[in-house]
């Protein structure tokens, strides 16, 4: 609603000052804080001076880039792709990583990943559906999606994750972070901030993915490159890297790892 009466601009405007005033108390207070990521709309972009816009909040309150991230939605990638081109490098330039939101929502390419050059890939919900429906073809389409992110070296988020049969098949795709009911549904700021002051239930380290290197097909089969999924279905769609990660707990990003959590890793030393 806010994006069609054109409300949303104003709307983002309020939130992103609000994520920085947040970061700024909790670095005062001497919390260790989560990367937080926040949304750009389409409107956003056409109606601001976006990168300026983030740039003069990084100065005000004085926040280290890395602990931001931006979303913009897969649709605006594909309305003016050479715009979000340019505003994807710039937000690197100031050191925030980008996610693309909504993947998967209806006008998804996986050709566009080759040219725009985001960091985290976030799968829509109604891809959750395909797991579901029990639809075979469905779910190695979803399969085959993870998979060439993964060759990519883009990390993925399912979102709308709701069902622990859910996170345990998207941890057998090769998909190891989630959001969604199945670990919190939305909280205010006050419930939130006492779930990060937990420190061995947060990795700092935020969200990362391993990459492919070698393509023999003997190498991938021995060191288990295709994923469990995959080889359950006994199916070739798409090579999947899945080496084992270092399991995670809680909170990365407000996004949660689907490995089985053990204890957190401490802060990084600039945390300190």
């Amino acid at each position: 609603m806010p994006e069609r009466n054109g409300l949303i601009t104003a709307l983002d405007l309020h939130i992103w000052e609000e994520v920085f005033r947040a970061l700024r108390a909790w670095v005062d207070a001497g919390q260790a804080p989560v990367p937080i990521s926040v949304n750009v709309s389409r409107r956003d972009l056409y109606a601001l001076d976006v990168l300026g816009t983030f740039e003069g909040l990084i100065e005000k309150y004085d926040i280290p880039p890395r602990l931001l991230a931006v979303e913009i939605t897969e649709s605006a990638y594909v309305e003016d792709c050479e715009l979000i081109v340019d505003i994807v490098e710039g937000f690197h330039d100031l050191g925030i990583s980008v996610h693309m939101d909504d993947f998967g929502s209806g006008y998804s390419s996986l050709g566009m990943l080759k040219d725009v050059n985001v960091d985290v890939l976030k799968l829509d919900m109604k891809l959750l559906d395909a797991i579901d429906a029990q639809s075979r073809k469905a779910r190695s389409i979803l399969e085959a999606i993870i998979g060439m992110a993964n060759l990519l070296d883009i990390r993925v988020i399912a979102e709308g994750v709701e069902t622990e049969s859910q996170r345990q098949l998207l941890v057998k795709m090769g998909c190891l972070y989630g959001q969604g009911y199945f670990f919190y549904k939305p909280m205010p700021k006050a419930e939130f901030e006492p779930l990060i002051a937990n420190r061995t239930k947060v990795d700092f380290r935020g969200i990362h993915a391993d990459s492919i290197e070698r393509f023999r097909i003997r190498d991938l089969i021995e060191s288990r490159v295709l994923s469990d999924a995959m080889l359950d279905d006994i199916l070739g769609l798409s090579l999947i890297h899945i080496s084992e990660p270092t399991r995670q707990a809680e909170i990365s990003y407000a996004v949660f790892c689907l490995k089985k959590k053990q204890t957190a890793p401490r802060p990084p030393d600039w945390y300190d």
